[in-house]
C-alpha cells in the first residue's frame, strides 16, 4: 500500500471498507494492484485490499465514482458558459444592428462616419457614450484647445475658446506691453494680489479644459448633425457625390487647424491694439 494526497485525489470518495467518506484529514492509502483507496486504519484492520477478491479477475482496476458526475458537471458548465457568450454576442449584435440603424439628432450613423472621416466602428462606442451619457473622455479636446477644435473644424466653438484665453490673459497683456493697469488694478483688488488674481485665473482656464474633456465630444457630435443637415440639402438624392461631399467637407485638416489659430489671434491682436488706440494714445505711442 502507500499514501496518497486526499485533497486532490480523493476527497469525497467512500472507504471500501468503512464507507466513510475521505475528508481532508483522512491518511488515507491505495492498493498498489487496483488503486482503491482505504483509510490506512481500516486496510491495516481488514488485512488486504477491500477489493482483493477481484484481483484474481485479471485487469481490474478502481474507477472513481465522483470522476463520471464531475465529468457531467464540467460539461454542463462549458455548455453553459458556451451559451451564455452566444447570447452575449447576440446581444452585441442586436445593439449594433439596432444603433446603425438609428437616427441621432436626425443624421444616420453612415453619415457620421463620413463626415468625421472614420471607419463606421472605429468611433462608434465614443459616439453612443456621447449621445447617450452627453458625458465621453476626450483628453486632447482639453489639452490642445483651442487647436483641436480648429482640427476637427469647429471654427466657431474655436474661436471662442480662443477668445474665452484671451480674456482672461488680457489684464496681464495690457500691463505688460502697454502698461495699462486698469485691469490689473482692478484684479489686484479683487483677490489681494498678483499672485491670487493669476492663481485665480489659471483655475478658471483649468476649470474650463475639465469641462472640454468630458464634454468636447457631445459639442462635436452636435456640430456635425448641423453641418451635416447643411450639406444634405444639396443633395436630396444622397448618393455616393454626397458622401463624398460629407468626407472633404468634414476632414479633420492640421492645415486647416493652424491657419484658423493664426487668423484669430490675429484678428485679437489687431482688436487689442485698435482698443488702445481708440482709448489709451499716449499707451499706444509709448508716451
Amino acid at each position: 500500500m502507500r499514501g496518497v494526497d486526499v485533497i486532490t485525489k480523493f476527497k469525497g470518495e467512500q472507504c471500501p471498507v468503512c464507507s466513510e467518506r475521505f475528508a481532508d484529514a483522512d491518511d488515507v492509502v491505495v492498493c498498489p494492484e487496483c488503486g482503491t483507496p482505504h483509510h490506512r486504519s481500516c486496510y491495516l484492520g481488514n488485512g488486504d485490499c477491500a477489493n482483493g477478491s477481484r484481483h484474481a479477475e485479471g485487469g481490474f482496476e478502481w474507477k472513481s465514482r465522483l470522476a463520471g458526475i464531475i465529468t457531467v458537471l464540467e460539461e454542463r458548465e462549458r455548455r453553459d458558459e458556451s451559451e451564455r457568450a452566444r447570447l452575449r454576442e447576440e446581444e452585441e449584435k442586436r445593439e449594433a444592428e439596432d444603433f446603425e440603424k438609428r437616427v441621432i439628432y436626425g443624421v444616420s450613423r453612415a453619415e457620421f462616419a463620413a463626415y468625421m472621416g472614420i471607419s463606421v466602428n472605429t468611433y462608434e462606442y465614443k459616439l453612443k457614450i456621447a449621445h447617450i451619457r452627453k458625458i465621453s473622455v476626450n483628453f486632447f479636446a482639453g489639452l490642445l484647445m483651442p487647436f483641436y477644435q480648429f482640427y476637427k473644424g469647429m471654427r466657431l466653438f474655436g474661436a471662442l475658446m480662443t477668445f474665452f484665453v484671451f480674456l482672461i490673459y488680457l489684464p496681464t497683456v495690457l500691463y505688460a506691453n502697454f502698461n495699462i493697469d486698469l485691469l490689473y488694478k482692478f484684479l489686484i483688488s479683487c483677490f489681494g494680489t498678483p499672485e491670487t488674481a493669476s492663481s485665480f485665473l489659471s483655475s478658471v482656464q483649468f476649470a474650463v479644459c475639465i469641462l472640454l474633456v468630458f464634454f468636447n465630444d457631445y459639442v462635436y457630435l452636435r456640430f456635425c448633425a448641423v453641418k451635416i443637415k447643411k450639406i444634405r440639402k444639396n443633395h436630396p438624392e444622397g448618393g455616393d457625390g454626397y458622401y463624398e461631399e460629407l468626407r472633404a467637407r468634414g476632414a479633420p485638416s492640421i492645415g486647416r487647424a493652424f491657419a484658423d489659430a493664426f487668423a484669430v489671434s490675429l484678428f485679437l491682436a489687431a482688436a487689442v491694439f485698435a482698443f488702445v488706440v481708440a482709448f489709451f494714445p499716449n499707451a499706444a505711442t509709448g508716451g
